[in-house]
């Protein structure tokens, strides 16, 4: 149900192909090969700025209390190639840590080809797009929406906050980056990219105020 519901809600929304999809997995080897001869010579500034090396680093610590995604498991090669093939389709944007989460979801219910146009859709998406580029006029709006929804809805722990001096960008943006993966159990998380594919953004505020 969940796999068609998500193939659905979120599904292709850029017109990908099943070539784009062979181009991506072709650069990305290439690049993961460049990767493996350059560690191997023992050349170590391009592969410490590598994204290779950070999606080995961040794979088998996405959901770790599960460890669906550990390296002896399946999953972790079919999660590691999703982000790599991502990194090739989109080079201008690349891995950002975070992304991990919502791609492990999407691998734990989707064959390779949907997780793959599922995870282009959701990135290339203003909202999750804006935070994983670090795109500050628009994280800010983020901000001001949620204060303005966290001060209607809990005015006093709001008025805590504020005395408190903790400021959202200080909690939220990890929480909305991770899709709150790093907050919440694997059936939880599972539930929050159920009605994030049918509500948007606004559910990840209310999910937010509901953790508070």
């Amino acid at each position: 149900m969940r796999k068609e519901a998500w193939r659905f809600l979120i599904g292709d929304r850029y017109g990908l192909t099943p070539d784009i999809f062979e181009s991506s997995t072709t650069i990305s080897r290439e690049k993961y090969t460049e990767y493996l001869d350059e560690r191997s010579l023992g050349g170590r500034d391009h592969p410490a700025q590598s994204p290779f090396q950070v999606i080995e680093a961040d794979v088998p610590r996405t959901f770790g209390s599960s460890r669906l995604f550990q390296a002896e498991c399946p999953l972790h090669e079919s999660l590691t190639t999703l982000l790599q093939r991502y990194t090739a389709f989109s080079p201008d944007l690349g891995y950002v840590q975070g992304m991990s989460y919502p791609a492990a979801l999407l691998t734990l219910h989707l064959e390779e080809y949907d997780a793959f146009t599922c995870f282009v859709s959701l990135l290339e998406d203003t909202f999750l797009r804006s935070l994983y580029s670090m795109n500050l006029k628009l994280i800010v709006v983020h901000l001001q929406v949620y204060d303005l929804l966290f001060e209607n809805e809990l005015p006093a722990l709001f008025a805590h906050f504020k005395n408190e001096q903790v400021a959202p960008d200080q909690y939220l943006l990890g929480w909305l980056m991770t899709l709150f993966g790093k907050t919440v159990p694997l059936g939880v998380a599972c539930r929050i990219m159920d009605n994030f594919a049918v509500e948007g953004e606004i559910f990840l505020y209310v999910t937010s105020l509901a953790i508070l």
